[in-house]
């Protein structure tokens, strides 16, 4: 999880790129390395789920919960800004599975219920996805 946590640090800042179409002639890198984020945060997510199946997330280790709150809060985005096709419901799916390992843990945990209300947010993001409002280049609004 560590190895996965620097990895994120590294490669957030990048993260919004993903909004943006691949450039034809441009330079693909800051698309690539968004698309690394968005990666790694799933990657986070499933390590976390392993974690909860196995027992061994605990509302102790502070670090393992808001590593999985930020890959969370990635995960959000990129469902977000993307337009609504396979993948964004894959990366959906994993978002609610690392929204369900913090759940799993909130009665234990004050920063996870802390995550978790900060998470509350993203409860009507299966509204946007199938009320089909999108702006002019494909990305989802709000209602």
């Amino acid at each position: 999880m560590s190895h996965l946590h620097v990895q994120m640090m590294l490669y957030r800042p990048f993260v919004h790129y993903v909004s943006y179409h691949k450039a034809k002639d441009g330079d693909e890198s800051p698309y690539t390395i968004a698309s690394a984020c968005v990666n790694v945060a799933r990657k986070i997510v499933h390590t976390a789920d392993a974690m909860r199946e196995k027992g061994l997330l605990n509302g102790a280790y502070w670090f393992t919960i808001y590593t999985t709150f930020f890959s969370i809060i990635t995960l959000i985005y990129y469902v977000m800004v993307k337009s609504p096709d396979a993948t964004s419901m894959a990366i959906l799916a994993d978002a609610k599975a690392g929204r369900a390992c913090l759940n799993s843990i909130k009665e234990k945990s004050l920063a996870a219920r802390r995550c978790i209300i900060a998470l509350e947010v993203s409860d009507p993001l299966p509204l946007f996805l199938t009320s089909g409002s999108m702006n002019a280049n494909g990305s989802l609004v709000t209602i």
